[in-house]
């Protein structure tokens, strides 16, 4: 059975290092937290990999060193076969204890004959140090693409140091490089519709837009800095996500930003570093959004009725408007002095310009007395007709009548 390696590593930098970019880019590389990398830097003993291979230990080991780390393979690996010497000592006399023979000898890494230092074995013909580099050429090849990538085999399974990693790109922040994954591309909308439907309330309610334009200018933030990450994480610049703007174009941007996998490994802008905390986070902040959204939809519901309602006054207003005139029409309003209907309806008079007579009923027993006889002739029960009561050219409007419904008993205009 072949010999199993360990990568161990004690804290210590090469000589002529910067020991802090050191433990910056060895954090890039196993993609762990800043407690975790003071665990690895303490200076105790620290497991970073075990069961290794000879070949993959030495290469691990080239790899911290050009970096700048010093780690330790347990046990050390065995010398290069070519390197190993074997000495043979013989003695004239057995009381000399100075040798005057000696004979270098080497193992054949093909067949592992013993023989003395040559190029060829003497056993099986093998080219010893051209088969030697053909094998080391082999095992890098193997374990080329494995080394141009981040170390993430360094958590697998005998790892005596628990990298929880996955915390260098997060939601929050005001950097613009690096990378992100549809995950966190998805939970950075998620939060900005939650944060703008909050914000929102108060605003539709006219309590005050300045919580609308906090969490406007915020939530603008975080989806340009989540987009910008996204076009590189697909290997475009920043810029691209604006393209979403485009007619037609802007579709296919979309589909790419929301549906499509990013770069594998590697590309211009650095590897893909999955936040620890997405699927947590993206949980909390879908939570957030449905508790929001029946918060924020009768308010909203309610804006909307009162736009149309709004839309709908002003139209009527402007017909009113146009078909009223001052000089032909006649206009009495028989109100109460407590009226909330009564004293809006004074309003839209005043605002439309309308020349009208009022008669408050509960101050004036004679406008009372006029508005009963009235009414009998009009065949009205006298007992069911809420205020105002608007007379318009001699008909009697009442429960206050809308202005679509009086401007039917306006004069119509000659010419």
């Amino acid at each position: 059975m072949e010999p199993a390696f360990n990568i161990v590593f004690f804290g210590e930098t090469l000589p002529g290092y910067d020991r802090v970019a050191a433990r910056r880019q060895l954090q890039a590389l196993l993609k762990c937290s800043s407690a975790t990398i003071d665990g690895v830097f303490s200076g105790q003993r620290v497991g970073l990999r075990k069961g290794l291979s000879a070949i993959e230990a030495e290469r691990y080991q080239l790899r911290m060193k050009g970096i700048g780390l010093q780690v330790v393979i347990d046990p050390p690996l065995p010398p290069d076969p070519l390197d190993m010497h074997i000495t043979t000592v013989s003695f004239d006399d057995p009381a000399e204890s100075s040798p005057v023979a000696t004979e270098d000898l080497v193992l054949c890494p093909a067949c592992g004959a013993r023989q003395p230092r040559r190029t060829l074995c003497q056993a099986c013909g093998v080219n010893m140090p051209g088969f030697l580099a053909a094998e080391r050429a082999k095992a890098e090849q193997a374990h080329g693409t494995a080394a141009q990538a981040p170390l993430r085999a360094w958590a697998a399974e005998g790892s005596s140091v628990e990298f929880s990693g996955r915390q260098d790109v997060n939601l929050l922040g005001v950097d613009f490089d690096g990378r992100c994954g549809r995950g966190l591309f998805a939970q950075t909308h998620l939060v900005a519709a939650t944060l703008l439907m909050l914000a929102a309330m108060p605003a539709i309610s006219r309590h005050g837009t300045l919580p609308l334009l906090v969490a406007l200018g915020l939530a603008s933030f975080l989806l340009l800095r989540v987009t910008v990450k996204r076009c590189h994480d697909l290997g475009w610049r920043g810029w691209m996500g604006a393209a979403q703007l485009v007619p037609l174009a802007g579709l296919y941007v979309s589909f790419k930003l929301w549906l499509w996998p990013g770069q594998d490994g590697e590309n211009r802008w650095g590897a893909l570093r999955p936040s620890r905390v997405s699927r947590r986070a993206f949980a909390l902040t879908a939570v957030a959004f449905l508790v929001a959204l029946p918060l924020a939809a009768p308010v909203a519901r309610q804006h909307a009725r009162s736009a149309l309602d709004g839309a709908a006054s002003g139209d009527a207003e402007a017909d009113f408007r146009a078909r009223y005139d001052a000089r032909r029409d006649r206009i009495v309003m028989y109100s109460l002095s407590a009226c909330e209907f009564c004293a809006e309806k004074r309003q839209t008079f005043e605002r439309l310009g309308v020349h009208f007579a009022e008669f408050v009923l509960d101050t004036d027993e004679a406008a009372a007395g006029r508005l009963d006889k009235a009414m009998r002739r009009a065949g009205l029960p006298l007992d069911a007709t809420g205020t105002p009561i608007i007379e318009v050219n001699g008909t009697l409007l009442p429960n206050n009548p809308d202005l679509a419904t009086m401007r039917h008993y306006l004069m119509r205009r000659r010419g």
